[in-house]
């Protein structure tokens, strides 16, 4: 009976071992070849093509790019559940998509959902699943060939291959997916996009490190005789990737390789290389499939409008594109990565963000890096759209399908905790603006809509009552919003709200500066009083904002010593040291508002130093030279009128301030005053005593109001009262809203697929 009982449990321990093994690392215990492989998706010359009951016909993949994230939590915290994922993917396909891109292992919410939903379907929604690498690895000191980089690429693309076959039961990740992945959604699934946008300097390490490696041979897929040795890693990738999905499922997909301008394979004059670090590339045309990839190789581009950033600066004949005579470069750049592969190109992303903060200008067709309107975005969209069709690329992904709160972006990052940004909107960060669908505060609208009525107002005291004027305020996870009301407030009356956030900085006095006049951060008080407009009153405790309204210009300015822009990004612009000369803390001066739109090196390519006749940079002629800063610096104090309700004919998605009949609604976004986190109210210290952004806790801001006429003030003295601030933690409260780019998109796409 013992024998039997030990017996039985080492048979029990054996099949425990193997399910362990087969169900979660991927052993494939049945060690000979599959005789017959089911593949549906293919590509074929320079197209996509899928199985049906005719016979294999061409397939466009045209969707959206989805990360999977909600306001109030991080992506890794997989929030969305699948009610949420369900009514997302019927918008998605009735806006006329036929796939979404994901990027990594989601949560396994998003797979039972997936699954519930085709099943209804009359046409089902596909999949094209992501295999992700991780920050640390992409940007550390790996090589390619390390087992912490290609280990986690390879071990990633197998855990996807049995998430999606319904064979992973078990996996607890922050990084990429979490849960128990049972549900089979394989048949819908169109392919994998291996990687991510590479770094170029793990390329060229690689590249350097590993220079002897021979070209990688494989079953499946191979590197050619020119390939690097980065891209022996990448046909390493493809063909182990295909062999343990053909080995273990006896299935085969399409097989994307993920790709950027950064890492495009075009050569580039000098100047680019240098200054834009196009030191390596990755040539898709180097992996080769062999006879046994039935499904076939894909270059996956990501390629916004504003890309590639280096084409403004190229010269005919220096690439093998170059502006139309519409001074477009985003068509003739796709066409470009169409003519060069052989195989299929798709887009992975492009797309224009709606956020009040911009970046990188676009000089030509308009399409910027942020600063455009909802109704701009959906405009521009579907001209990208277009520009991808019409170069014949073999599919596209709009980027992306709803706005992520907890997005970053390089001019902004500085200013805000990056732990804590889930829990607000930053209008002034230009990724977080680049969805479909929005999320606005508010459970069914914001706590105070821009549009010259007063009446979400009711119930409220002023803060402050002032010559027959009273201030009232109230705020939520994206703005601060201010009421103005009175006899005398209407358009073209000179109206001054000053605003004081910290006591560290601030004037009782006001000098300001208009827009054309302050570009350069490194000029203080000092240098610039003789053109300041001096304000005739004194604020009643020193102020480190002011809003001005006069006439018809409106503008938020910030006193110099406060001023996060020449404290962080001086150096980045321009090249100097914003230590070396120091505001006053008390400083009179009031600057507009700024923000980043370039760096010093794109300015020394637009404006090259002065040279001698030998081409030697003249050292004489240095002396005076300065770079042009007209567009070096966005003024996003100066605000915009205009009516700000969705549901309005007239609506403007940016405007911040708009009249009614004796009222003045403005709305102001957190970051502008110098906010790091307000869900918990966290401001900036000062910037020279803490040699950059520190931030401190703050309970009130205090605020005034003074409303004169054209030429005259109506008191001295500008009395301030406090407006007592209670953030909400991580108590986000929002809801949903289609942005007009859904319905451009949707009469685009369903257009081309009637």
């Amino acid at each position: 009976m013992k024998r039997f009982i030990l017996a039985m449990c080492a048979v029990t321990l054996l099949a425990f071992i193997a399910f362990y093994l087969v169900w979660n690392h991927g052993v494939d215990l049945l060690l000979d070849s599959p005789e017959e492989i089911s593949c549906e998706w293919r590509t074929h010359g320079k197209e996509t093509q899928a199985l049906s009951s005719e016979g294999w016909e061409p397939f466009t993949m045209r969707g959206v790019d989805l990360a999977g994230s909600v306001p109030g939590a991080f992506v890794s915290d997989y929030a969305v559940d699948e009610e949420t994922y369900t009514r997302w993917f019927s918008e998605i396909q009735d806006m006329g998509a036929n796939t979404i891109r994901v990027y990594m292992l989601m949560g396994d919410a998003f797979y039972r959902a997936l699954s519930e939903y085709n099943e209804q379907a009359d046409t089902p929604l596909y999949l094209l699943q992501g295999v992700y690498l991780d920050d640390y690895a992409a940007y550390s000191h790996m090589d390619a060939y390390d087992e912490g980089y290609f280990g986690s690429l390879r071990d990633g693309a197998k855990k996807v291959i049995d998430a999606i076959h319904g064979r992973l039961p078990l996996e607890l990740r922050q990084v990429s997916g979490t849960g128990s992945y049972t549900v089979d959604v394989s048949s819908w699934v169109v392919g994998y996009a291996l990687g991510v946008p590479w770094d170029t300097r793990a390329v060229a390490y690689t590249d350097s490190v590993d220079a002897e490696m021979a070209p990688y041979t494989g079953r499946y897929a191979s590197s050619t005789q020119d390939s690097s040795a980065f891209e022996s890693m990448l046909a390493r990738l493809v063909d182990e990737t295909v062999a343990y999905e053909t080995q273990r499922y006896d299935e085969q997909r399409l097989i994307g390789i993920v790709n950027s301008p950064t890492t495009d394979p075009f050569e580039y004059p000098d100047r680019i290389a240098e200054t834009f670090n196009k030191y390596a590339s990755v040539d898709i045309e180097h992996l080769v499939g062999t006879d046994e990839l039935h499904s076939g190789i894909f270059a996956l581009y990501h390629v916004y409008p504003f890309e590639p950033d280096y084409a403004r600066y190229l010269e005919p004949g220096e690439a093998p594109f170059c502006a139309d005579a519409d001074g477009n470069c985003y068509r003739p750049y796709l066409t470009a990565l169409v003519e060069h592969h052989s195989c299929p190109v798709v887009i992975g992303e492009y797309g224009l963000s709606s956020s009040r903060g911009t970046g990188y200008a676009e000089d030509t067709t308009g399409r910027d890096q942020g600063g455009l309107s909802e109704r701009e975005q959906a405009e521009l969209m579907v001209q990208c759209y277009r520009d991808i069709v019409e170069a014949q690329c073999a599919g596209s992904f709009a980027y992306e399908w709803n706005d992520e709160w907890g997005r970053r972006t390089w001019n902004t990052v500085f200013a805000t905790d990056q732990l804590r940004t889930p829990y607000w909107s930053d209008a002034q960060t230009v990724d977080q603006g680049y969805g479909i669908l929005a999320f606005d505060p508010g459970e069914e609208l914001p706590c105070c809509i821009v549009d010259g009525s007063d009446e979400e107002w009711d119930g409220i005291d002023p803060i402050i009552s002032a010559h027959g004027s009273e201030l009232f305020a109230q705020y939520d996870e994206r703005y601060l919003y201010l009421k103005i009301s009175g006899d005398d407030v209407a358009e073209g009356q000179r109206t001054i709200i000053p605003i004081d956030v910290t006591s560290m900085s601030g004037s009782t006095t006001a000098c300001y500066l208009p827009d054309t006049e302050a570009l350069s951060g490194i000029l203080t008080y000092a240098e610039l009083k003789v053109d300041a407009t001096t304000l005739p009153l004194v604020f009643e405790q020193p102020a480190d904002f002011m809003i001005l309204f006069d006439g018809n210009d409106a503008c938020l300015y910030v006193q110099e010593r406060y001023d996060v822009t020449r404290a962080m990004m001086l150096m980045t612009v321009e090249g100097r040291d914003p230590y070396v000369s120091i505001p006053a803390k008390d400083s009179p001066l009031f600057k507009p508002v700024t923000m980043a739109r370039t760096t010093l090196s794109l300015l020394a390519l637009d404006q090259p130093l002065p040279t001698l006749d030998d081409g030697t940079i003249g050292l004489e002629k240095m002396e005076n030279f300065q770079y042009d800063l007209t567009d070096a610096y966005a003024s996003t104090g100066k605000l915009r009128q205009g009516n700000a309700d969705p549901d309005s004919p007239d609506y403007d998605s940016l405007a911040d301030y708009c009249y009614g009949d004796g009222v003045l609604e403005v709305r102001i976004p957190w970051q502008l005053l110098n906010f790091s986190d307000p869900s918990t109210m966290r401001v900036h210290q000062d910037y020279y005593e803490h040699y950059g952004v520190e931030d401190m806790s703050i309970d009130a801001l205090s605020l005034g109001i003074s409303v004169g006429g054209d030429n005259a003030l109506s008191q001295d003295v500008v009395e301030m009262s406090e407006l007592l601030l209670d953030g909400w933690d991580t108590e986000v409260t929002t809801h949903e809203r289609l942005k007009p780019v859904f319905s451009a998109l949707q009469e685009a796409w369903t257009g081309d697929a009637a």
